[in-house]
């Protein structure tokens, strides 16, 4: 595969990785105020920590490694 095709790939990937994380904020803002609400919700701790976690797992693959630090 050539170097431009790669690069195309990217970042269409990038695109699509951008857009799921964006969708994501509206759920890691429900964590965040149920967790305001209730600090002892553990189903709400267990979400916004599996979301991170996501994150911070698979932002360098898509070419954000900031997000990792």
């Amino acid at each position: 595969m050539s170097s431009y095709l790669q690069h195309e790939k990217l970042a269409m990937l990038q695109t699509d990785y951008a857009t799921h994380v964006q969708a994501g904020l509206a759920e890691l803002s429900r964590y965040k105020q149920t967790l305001l609400r209730q600090p002892a919700d553990t189903d709400a701790l267990s979400g916004l920590y599996r979301f991170v976690h996501q994150l911070s797992g698979s932002a360098a693959t898509f070419g954000f490694p900031e997000i990792t630090n």
